[in-house]
């Protein structure tokens, strides 16, 4: 649990991004408007901008990860940087996206498949061990978009 007054999770801007990118590339009106209330669902979260201090970070982080030929999405280097800069770990189905952030805590959320992505995130948060997390977008994950939304 965050201390007074702070927030126990939260999201990147660039992670309205996707969310908003995955709500126009639905297939039906009804995976639309599944994928706009996911959204909104999250967006009861913090919503964090990308600051100076998390850009110069990013791009020294990129710069040094590029010299040694890692290459980083540019998404989530911002998503991977905001949590690092704020002390959040990252929750995502993606870990591997955000393995190449020296210093990134990854947690990853249980299988989609056993239930969205807000029950899995209850879980963590109700588990032992509380702490804060930073939020990402499922969009672009190797599983349609679908399968992490309630029904």
């Amino acid at each position: 649990m965050g201390k007074l007054g702070e927030p126990d999770s939260a999201l990147s801007v660039v992670t309205i991004v996707e969310l908003t990118r995955g709500i126009y590339r639905a297939k039906s009106d009804t995976d639309c408007e599944r994928r706009r209330a996911f959204s909104e669902e999250l967006r009861r979260n913090m919503v964090l901008p990308v600051t100076v201090e998390i850009a110069e970070l990013a791009g020294r982080i990129e710069g040094e990860q590029a010299s040694r030929g890692i290459s980083i999405a540019f998404e989530d280097l911002l998503i991977g940087t905001t949590a690092l800069h704020i002390g959040y770990a990252v929750v995502t189905i993606n870990v591997r996206h955000f393995q190449a952030i020296p210093g990134t805590y990854c947690l990853a959320t249980l299988d989609p498949t056993e239930g969205s992505v807000l029950q899995n995130l209850t879980q963590v948060n109700d588990s032992a061990r509380k702490i804060r997390v930073m939020l990402t977008a499922a969009s672009h994950a190797p599983r349609p978009c679908d399968q992490l939304l309630p029904r």
